[in-house]
């Protein structure tokens, strides 16, 4: 295990204190936030946020920054890290997770994928011809069996079926990982909208599913239709499940769903208790 388990109520602790603060509702009595204890049945060992280390500029702020690490790194254990280019050295970065205690959640979506096409909110993407010739130069490149310790999972791919992705193709990208690189955990995330298209190739480790505007996962009929959905198809036993909550950071993600600032503190307890009360989550992701 990555971190004790006590980690996570850490996190859950700081994360209500935050939005409680930058909420202006820092006069909210604490007692409202009850933390549970983790079963000790439960796996859950990872929590970190979605573009931390992307190349992505949060639209929220004055300056011109890339890099989130800093500002997570006293409640995260892992980082969403994106590639530049096919053939980014990308040694330094995980170098800089590892001195603040960080793995890396490595985005390979478009190292494997190529887009083709694009329309009604939906990609097209298809497995290069030479996924497998770009898999082993970036893996030297980057000298990658001496940085393991710094990769939590591979992120295969976002959305594959939403996106037209092929099981076959899926199921060959993820071969080739598993075969180069056993004993990092593979990852990809469905849409809940292709949740009934979803297979899961037998490489991949770690799944879950997005679904946004929702306040409490535990009660909400939709949601609830889909996380059963998602832990019907995770009927491996070695198949681990990677809770996304919705933490409202973007702000497309504001317009139409109703959720206030000051309703955050509540939703990372809603989510957190989600996790916690199914034995097959490992980690918990911020998008």
């Amino acid at each position: 295990m990555f971190l004790k388990k006590s980690f996570v109520i850490i996190f859950v602790v700081l994360f209500v204190s935050g939005y409680l603060i930058f909420s202006g509702l820092n006069n909210e009595p604490r007692e409202n936030y009850t933390i549970s204890e983790i079963p000790s049945t439960s796996e859950l060992s990872f929590f970190g946020f979605a573009l931390t280390d992307a190349y992505f500029d949060d639209p929220h702020d004055n300056e011109v920054k890339i890099n989130y690490v800093d500002e997570v790194a006293d409640f995260t254990n892992i980082i969403h890290m994106g590639l530049k280019s096919l053939d980014e050295n990308i040694t330094s970065r995980l170098a800089v997770l590892d001195n603040n205690n960080e793995k890396a959640i490595l985005h390979l979506h478009d190292l494997f994928f190529q887009e083709i096409s694009s329309g009604n909110g939906r990609g097209h993407y298809t497995l290069r011809d030479n996924y497998i010739d770009l898999w082993d130069n970036f893996a030297k490149i980057n000298a990658l069996e001496n940085h393991l310790h710094e990769i939590a999972a591979f992120y295969l791919a976002d959305e594959p079926f939403w996106n037209h992705i092929s099981y076959e193709e899926l199921d060959s990208a993820a071969t080739l990982l598993k075969d180069r690189i056993p004993t990092v955990p593979i990852l990809i995330i469905e849409s809940y909208a292709s949740l009934n298209d979803l297979k899961v190739p037998s490489a991949v480790d770690w799944i879950g599913f997005d679904q946004y505007d929702t306040i409490d996962p535990n009660t909400e009929v939709n949601y609830q239709s889909n996380w059963k959905k998602l832990t019907g198809i995770a009927d491996r036993m070695d198949l681990k499940i990677v809770v996304i909550m919705d933490t409202q950071w973007r702000p497309y993600y504001q317009s139409d769903g109703g959720i206030r600032p000051e309703d955050m503190g509540t939703i990372a307890l809603n989510y957190y208790k989600l996790a916690i009360n199914n034995t097959r989550v490992i980690g918990i992701i911020g998008y």
